[in-house]
C-alpha cells in the first residue's frame, strides 16, 4: 500500500464498492468486461472537443500514474522507467491541450498515483473542489 495513505479503511471501503463478494468468499468486479472495455476504449480513443465547453473547468491530475516509490527496488526501477517514458509525456500533453482548448481551466496536480490520489490527497482535492464550486 502507498505510504501516503493514512486511513486504509477508506481504501477497503472503495474496493468493496467495486466488487461483489461471492458465496465462496471470492470476489468479482461489479463492472462487467464489456463495460470495462468500453470505458477503456472511450478513455484512450474518444478525444473530446474541449473547445465547445463554455463553463469553468477543474482538472485534477495525480503526480504519477503508478507507484514510483514501490518497496521492491526492481519494481521501483521498472515503474519509474514506465512513468518517465509513457505517463509523464501523456500528462504533459494532456495538460497542455486542456490549457489550450479550455479558457481559464484550473489544473491541480496532487501527490499520489492515478489509483490512490483520492486517498493520499483527499483534503487537497476536497479543498480545490470546494474553492472551485464556490467561485
Amino acid at each position: 500500500m502507498n505510504p501516503g495513505i493514512t486511513d486504509p479503511s477508506r481504501v477497503e471501503a472503495s474496493l468493496r464498492e467495486q466488487v461483489i463478494e461471492l458465496p465462496d468468499g471470492s470476489v468479482k468486479l461489479r463492472m462487467d468486461s464489456q463495460a470495462a472495455a468500453a470505458l477503456s476504449e472511450s478513455l484512450l480513443n474518444d478525444h473530446k472537443n474541449y473547445t465547445r465547453v463554455r463553463s469553468p473547468a477543474l482538472a485534477i491530475y495525480a503526480e504519477t500514474f503508478v507507484n514510483v516509490t514501490a518497496s521492491a527496488p526492481g519494481q521501483r526501477a521498472i515503474f519509474r522507467s514506465w512513468e518517465e517514458k509513457h505517463a509523464v509525456p501523456f500528462r504533459r500533453r494532456s495538460i497542455e491541450r486542456l490549457r489550450r482548448e479550455l479558457d481559464g481551466v484550473e489544473v491541480l496536480t496532487v501527490p499520489g498515483t492515478h489509483g490512490d490520489f483520492l486517498f493520499t490527497s483527499r483534503q487537497a482535492v476536497a479543498d480545490a473542489m470546494n474553492r472551485f464550486f464556490r467561485a
